[in-house]
């Protein structure tokens, strides 16, 4: 059973991101954080489902400096998870499900994170943890993404806390961003357009719609979808992009009124 958390005592560890979320649901406990098919989760629901993943890290072994592989599918438990992960002070990898296994093996052989998250849960791995990356920046990683390897070997980017903190300051103010807002979250979670569309739009009490595969699968049903669920920001690839302006050039398909801006 989840164990109900007081967000107004709480207590908040280091980390903007984490003290700027856990300061919009203090502000609007009861508005939409995730929201994903037929469920949301509020910012209230969100910080308690975090506190609760981050005391099983904390019981797994993990602590300050650590990698933690999230081997889990797009989902509001996949964004649970993340955001756990940096409230213990450690750093997330994240590793797509659909990634052809070889692949799955060489990033947890390559990143050796101290636990790994799935749909099961966490389970504490019995590696030496870090990646030579993430200890020659001083283990202060936010996440590590892997390259494609297809100019060879994949190989692990590491972000600091400190680059995604001043990252997010910046997009909340480049994009205009406010509690009022819906931001589809359309990139894989292995990449790090990702963290664009989930990061700030959390910091600011905006809400993170989670799009499924069947959104994407034709133009017109993708824009008929965004206006069904009130999107207002788009973070799209420009290929994806190229095939939304054609749809709407042909007459195919229509903008939603809802949206207010698009970032290719």
């Amino acid at each position: 059973m989840s164990q109900a958390i007081d967000i107004r005592t709480s207590p908040v560890e280091e980390g903007p991101l984490w003290q700027a979320i856990v300061a919009q649901a203090r502000r609007q406990p009861a508005a939409a954080a995730v929201i994903h098919g037929a469920g949301d989760l509020t910012y209230a629901e969100l910080v308690a489902r975090v506190e609760e993943r981050a005391t099983e890290l904390t019981a797994a072994g993990v602590s300050g400096g650590d990698l933690v592989g999230l081997r889990i599918p797009r989902s509001r438990d996949a964004v649970v998870a993340m955001l756990a992960v940096l409230r213990v002070g450690a750093g997330y990898v994240p590793i797509d499900p659909a990634y052809p296994q070889a692949r799955q093996e060489l990033i947890l052989a390559d990143a050796r994170p101290r636990a790994v998250i799935t749909t099961d849960g966490v389970t504490a791995t019995d590696t030496v943890a870090g990646t030579e990356a993430h200890e020659a920046a001083g283990g202060g990683a936010a996440y590590v993404v892997y390259t494609s390897g297809s100019t060879g070997r994949p190989k692990g980017v590491v972000v600091p806390m400190s680059a995604l903190a001043a990252f997010c300051a910046a997009a909340r103010q480049r994009y205009e961003l406010t509690a009022a807002d819906r931001v589809l979250q359309f990139a894989s979670l292995s990449f790090d357009a990702s963290v664009e569309e989930i990061f700030p739009a959390l910091t600011c009490g905006a809400a993170v719609v989670l799009r499924d595969d069947d959104m994407i699968s034709r133009p017109d049903l993708f824009l008929d979808r965004c206006a069904g669920l009130g999107i207002t920001v788009l973070d799209l690839p420009t290929a994806y992009w190229h095939d939304l302006v054609a749809a709407l050039d042909r007459a195919e398909a229509t903008l939603p009124a809802t949206v207010r801006l698009a970032i290719i």
